[in-house]
């Protein structure tokens, strides 16, 4: 009986390679793994600019709150604490995003 079976299996492996039933159904399968190859990408790039541009908006912050010490006389380790926590809070909310 078993050998019966594999001669089936075989038999049905050979028409279905011989024929062209099954080349689209494999075609189409490659096109979908490129396309979510692409749509992967298409995230991670974004994501990438999504980061780069919070990394600036803390940056900015940061110099903002170092000029707004500076104008308020303050000494330097001051303005430096001010940019500092400056740059922790908009960082943070960034990561939090």
């Amino acid at each position: 009986m078993r050998n019966h079976t594999n001669t089936k299996n075989v038999k049905s492996l050979q028409k279905f390679s011989s024929g062209d039933l099954g080349g689209m159904t494999v075609f189409s399968l490659f096109g979908f793994a490129i396309s979510c190859m692409f749509a992967g990408l298409a995230i991670d790039v974004t994501n990438l600019h999504r980061q780069k541009e919070w990394i600036t908006l803390a940056a900015d912050a940061a110099a903002q709150a170092g000029v707004v010490a500076l104008a308020q006389k303050k000494t330097t380790s001051e303005i430096q604490a001010a940019a500092l926590t400056a740059a922790e809070a908009n960082a943070s909310a960034a990561s939090s995003a």
